[in-house]
């Protein structure tokens, strides 16, 4: 659609919004304008007025159809529809306000519950994980017939870096043994989550201390 059409319609759909009864009559003004020179024609033709003025009514298709395609053409019914609804809604809340409370609790819950969905999924498989090629990283552990995951033993780790063709690096962790832990600082104690890790996790992680080193083989 060329811009000089738009610069035409748009200012023109606002207007038949906001103006609907001024939009409106010279709608209907503009159909009567032409049903009179369809009229007019038909008549020259030797038709009587009557007929010629039956003739373009059938040839308009009735005028209130017209008068709705031309609505529907300029892209206004629906937002006044639209409006409408939301204000037969607005009333029947009013007058059920029981149903109201309940509708509205409702909808908050389940707002709610899909934002607390989405933010999990969000953090868990959307948004990759803080670390250099996270999309690289994988976890690896052993697992056996009815026994839930036992993580790895220190000679399988050995024996997986030692034999894959397929890892760049291996680091071990274990996030059991400590979990919780404290940590005693200046001006009293603060609670840490604190793991066994092996010494080159943190360079597989691309993570560098605030403060120090990180730990030696």
């Amino acid at each position: 659609m060329r811009p000089e059409h738009w610069r035409y319609t748009i200012p023109q759909r606002i207007r038949s919004l906001f103006k609907r009864r001024t939009a409106d009559l010279e709608l209907d003004e503009e159909l009567q304008f032409h049903l009179d020179q369809e009229t007019n024609e038909l008549i020259s033709k030797g038709l009587s007025e009557k007929d010629a003025r039956d003739a373009a009514v059938r040839e308009f298709r009735g005028l209130q159809q017209s008068r709705e395609n031309c609505r529907d053409t300029r892209k206004i019914n629906w937002i006044q529809d639209f409006v409408q609804d939301l204000r037969f809604g607005a009333r029947m809340l009013r007058k059920n306000r029981g149903f109201a409370a309940v509708a509205i609790l409702t909808l908050a819950l389940g707002i709610g519950a899909n934002t607390a969905i989405f933010s999990v999924v969000d953090a868990v498989l959307l948004r990759s994980l803080p670390f250099r090629d996270a999309g690289r990283l994988v976890a690896i552990s052993e697992t056996y017939p009815n026994i839930p995951d036992i993580g790895a033993s220190t000679a399988d780790l050995e024996d997986w870096r030692a034999q894959s063709h397929s890892l760049s690096e291996l680091a071990a962790y274990n996030l059991t043994r400590l979990g919780n832990s404290t940590l005693i600082v200046k001006g009293g104690a603060e609670d840490v989550h604190a793991a066994i890790i092996a010494h080159n996790l943190f360079p597989l992680l691309g993570i560098a201390p605030a403060i120090g080193r990180t730990f030696l083989p």
